[in-house]
């Protein structure tokens, strides 16, 4: 472990800031959409819609990406996994006690006050039993809270979700944030094979969708933006060209175009009548290379860059993490309040609810906690280098007496006459 008392100056892509507002709006959509019986139906059953409507529309296309909410969370972990390990991989020594209690702090802080909101509002509110509400809605709702469930929920890695769904997702998040030095170890190892790196771990996400295993496919995503960090750093936005040609702006754009596809995979087949389990497995999975080509985007395609740096999505970034704490409990109230047969209703108050919650949220809670993170990791950080230096003293007092008494033993140099001594005359 070691201690670093002047960390390099961190290298802030503001692009990815915006790629995560986008990303959380699109996970509020996706929700929102989760209200409506017949998106829904397709999700939890599998109920195909008919083809021409607007449901097919939003899932068959291109246009799913607006609601890929699946897909939008497996873009946060190939962030996380870019944006937490360029620290690392950029400092000559890293701090890893401070890290530790900063990210955890961080991260802990802000669920633990979603969880406890979303409790209030789980108790306050009582909906009509007799209105019609979407599938999701209605296996997503806690009609008899316990106090017990809500201190489960304070366990970040194994604590039940159901009071807020979106938490499940924050559990991946612990997961990763404590292995981190997995991850960046397995990135520096891997750093020539970037493009292999990402093709095995999507194999292994195939693999994870046909048998169940979270860890394949998730954890794949944050070790797939591990080993992006040094193309990252290798070519950085800085360096990209003012003018760039014709060719290299239609490059950029139809690799944005194939992420998207990527991304609305799975879904395209599904809706397009495809059955195969293994095909559609490797539709779910190719996901994740979706994602790179996103976040590859991000950093290097300058239009791309200066549409995510836009003042209004900057602002989305800003608020993000927030936005997704505090929109479920939000859109599941409203909906309850007005049913399924009133859901644009509902919507029309559950998404400005949403953006007003999380602008409070993030100025009275997130913004907080990283700041009393800052100082609690600096404040810890300054302790263990105190304890390591002052646990080295007596060690080298002891090396400096053992030193003075071997060079005084007989027969050793300490009893023959230097040049110095008087009696060399």
């Amino acid at each position: 472990m070691t201690y670093s008392a002047s960390p390099p100056h961190p290298l802030r892509l503001r692009s990815l800031d915006g790629a995560r507002g986008l990303a959380a709006l699109i996970v509020l959509i996706h929700h929102c959409a989760l209200t409506v019986p017949e998106f829904a139906n397709l999700y939890l059953i599998g109920a195909i819609p008919a083809e021409g409507t607007v449901a097919w529309w939003l899932n068959a296309t291109p246009l799913k990406i607006f609601t890929a909410g699946g897909e939008a969370v497996l873009l946060f972990f190939v962030l996380s996994g870019l944006v937490v390990s360029l620290p690392v991989l950029r400092a000559k020594t890293f701090d890893w006690a401070g890290y530790y209690i900063t990210r955890t702090m961080r991260l802990w802080i802000p669920v633990a006050a979603s969880l406890v909101l979303a409790a209030v509002w789980v108790t306050l509110v009582d909906g009509d039993p007799g209105l019609t509400v979407s599938k999701w809605v209605k296996g997503s709702d806690v009609p008899s809270l316990e106090w017990q469930e809500v201190v489960l929920g304070f366990d970040a890695m194994r604590g039940p979700t159901r009071i807020n769904n979106p938490l499940w997702s924050l559990q991946w998040e612990f997961i990763f944030s404590l292995l981190l030095p997995v991850f960046v170890g397995i990135a520096v190892v891997l750093r020539r094979w970037t493009a292999a790196t990402v093709t095995v771990c999507t194999a292994l996400g195939v693999v994870g969708v046909l048998n169940g295993i979270g860890y394949l496919i998730y954890l794949t995503a944050f070790l797939t933006g591990a080993a992006l960090t040094f193309p990252v750093l290798g070519r950085t936005r800085r360096h990209r060209p003012r003018g760039a040609p014709i060719w290299s702006k239609a490059l950029w754009l139809a690799i944005l175009f194939a992420g998207i596809l990527l991304m609305c995979a799975y879904w395209s087949m599904l809706v397009g009548g495809v059955t195969d389990s293994f095909i559609l497995a490797v539709g779910k999975a190719l996901a994740l290379p979706g994602a790179v080509l996103l976040v590859l985007c991000a950093v290097f395609s300058r239009n791309v860059a200066r549409f995510l740096e836009w003042a209004p999505v900057q602002w989305l970034g800003k608020i993000s993490f927030s936005l997704y704490l505090v929109h479920v409990p939000i859109i599941m109230m409203f909906s309850r309040l007005f049913g399924s047969d009133h859901w644009m209703r509902a919507l029309l108050f559950a998404v400005p609810a949403s953006f007003a919650a999380a602008w409070i949220f993030s100025k009275l809670v997130e913004l907080p906690s990283h700041r009393l993170a800052k100082h609690t990791g600096r404040w810890i950080s300054a302790k263990m280098v105190a304890y390591v230096a002052a646990s080295s003293v007596p060690v080298q007092a002891q090396a400096h007496a053992e030193r003075v008494l071997v060079s005084s033993a007989p027969g050793d140099q300490g009893d023959r006459p230097t040049q110095k001594s008087p009696a060399i005359r």
